[in-house]
């Protein structure tokens, strides 16, 4: 499995290297793995990266998106997740 820089995956994502290490401050993002103390990540990081960035679109707090990531059991489908999500939304 290949391991990208930081800064790969932020060129990759369209983002800030600093976004990248705020999501990992707050939780959004999971911890990355260390070589020589640099961070690195499995190109799988980029649809995490293009969910939040597609909740923030549609209005989503970053709480809420964190909620979204990770308060339902890991075998709830995505849309599934979208669909709870997003009638709460439409509703405020």
């Amino acid at each position: 499995m290949q391991l990208f820089s930081i800064g790969e995956i932020a060129r990759r994502a369209g983002i800030a290297t600093s976004t990248i290490r705020y999501y990992e401050r707050i939780g959004l993002l999971p911890p990355s793995q260390r070589l020589n103390g640099r961070r690195r990540y499995d190109i799988t990081i980029l649809d995490k990266l293009n969910v939040i960035r597609l909740a923030q679109a549609a209005g989503f707090t970053l709480t809420e998106i964190h909620s979204l990531l990770y308060s339902f059991p890991s075998c709830t489908q995505p849309g599934n997740r979208w669909q709870a999500f997003a009638g709460k939304k439409i509703n405020e």
